[in-house]
């Protein structure tokens, strides 16, 4: 059972299902950038599952995401304090059916913000 507080915070989250694909992963320590990019690492067929650049500079400026150093050219993204609380807080009020995915990512800050948010690995 959710508050009506924690039900609208959920709400203003307003992940798409991308987002919480991304996170998951985060949360799981299997989101990675190198300099080709952002992926997840697919355990299905020993690829690589591609994630949107800008979805994980959003997730960062949003605070939730954190880079960290796993070796030379490569980093972790990992869960922030503040998105662990958002993933669990939103996994909650989904399965409560109190809030749909969005369907597309929803954004923090400008396009400025974001860009000068993130430094890349990748060019």
């Amino acid at each position: 059972m959710l508050t009506e507080e924690e039900e609208g915070r959920a709400k203003e989250l307003n992940f798409s299902v991308a987002q919480v694909a991304a996170l998951s992963a985060a949360e799981r320590g299997r989101l990675y950038e190198d300099t080709k990019g952002f992926y997840i690492p697919d355990e299905v067929d020993s690829g690589v599952k591609p994630v949107a650049r800008q979805r994980v500079v959003g997730l960062t400026v949003r605070g939730l995401l954190d880079p960290q150093p796993a070796g030379p050219g490569r980093r972790t993204l990992v869960l922030t304090d503040e998105g662990r609380e958002a993933l669990a807080l939103w996994e909650r009020a989904h399965r409560a059916g109190l809030v749909t995915h969005a369907v597309k990512d929803s954004r923090a800050g400008s396009l400025a913000q974001r860009r000068s948010a993130y430094t890349f690995l990748s060019h």
